[in-house]
């Protein structure tokens, strides 16, 4: 395993197609997220909100829910192509999209409402990332993480599949390619030792479900880094995925990927509220 050549984050969502999967193929945040963040932030600030901060915002989809609720969003992200691709889709007016890093935020002390960041906290110096925070955040503002589990494919009310399911599951991201995986990422399976170092802090979990196919399914999963870094690594072989469906098909005796399927997981939200003295 030592041996294992994996990315540092700039890189390792450098390039333009990876970028256009991520818009394409990762589910945007449940609103119940973004309700919840928005109702902890009301209990101390009041309407109207000026700026929403998404940091590591990828292609956009943990900003892209925040415009209802906020007069401007910034989203940032270390990836240009990111960025570029973010850029390209179907954004409210409101919504605008710069290349920044997560330990040094373009913005000026005390000007941020509200700051989100979505399956992209691992990737930060966090001790870093939390002196900007406090740094930007007005007093009041909040912070809000938001971390995925594992998303499994689900089959409502077929309890028996969706055991199969999961064992084969797991065992494509533990044996197949977990070692391709940043230890950064291996931190998401334990996301209760991570917190937000404020005071005022609390911890929500909520379960999210979102219509799918088997096919698209499997197009999330190519959106993985362990699997970006196989297929960089292991080039002559056969598609792993091809296995991977093959086995999901005859678990779901489905004829093709087409069939309708749910993408299922659990999601953990960390909130934090910086002081709100002297506001």
């Amino acid at each position: 395993m030592d041996s294992l050549l994996i990315p540092t984050p700039s890189k390792q969502f450098a390039g333009m197609k990876h970028a256009e999967n991520y818009l394409k193929y990762r589910p945007e945040w449940p609103q119940e997220l973004v309700l919840r963040s928005v109702a902890f932030l009301m209990e101390k600030v009041k309407e109207p909100f000026k700026l929403a901060l998404d940091v590591g915002c990828g292609s956009g989809q943990s900003s892209r829910p925040l415009a209802p609720h906020f007069k401007s969003v910034l989203g940032i992200d270390v990836s240009q192509a990111q960025i570029e691709v973010a850029q390209t889709a179907v954004n409210p007016k409101n919504v605008e999209y710069i290349v920044g890093r997560a330990e040094n935020i373009p913005l000026p002390r005390n000007s941020v409402d509200f700051i989100s960041s979505g399956e992209s906290f691992h990737w930060f110096d966090k001790e870093a990332f939390f002196r900007e925070i406090d740094r930007v955040l007005t007093p009041g503002g909040c912070v809000a993480v938001y971390l995925y589990g594992r998303i499994m494919p689900w089959v409502e009310g077929d309890d028996a599949r969706n055991v199969k399911m999961k064992e084969v599951v797991n065992e494509f991201h533990d044996v197949t390619i977990g070692q391709y995986f940043s230890n950064k990422t291996k931190n998401l399976a334990n996301p209760e030792n991570l917190h937000v170092p404020y005071a005022e802090y609390k911890r929500e979990n909520i379960v999210s479900f979102k219509e799918s196919t088997v096919d698209l399914y499997l197009n999330y999963v190519r959106t993985l880094s362990g699997y970006q870094n196989y297929i960089e690594q292991n080039t002559n072989g056969e598609d792993i995925l091809n296995t991977l469906s093959d086995r999901l098909l005859a678990i779901l005796e489905a004829p093709s990927a087409a069939m309708k399927i749910y993408q299922r997981s659990p999601v953990c939200m960390l909130l934090g509220r910086k002081p709100d003295i002297g506001r």
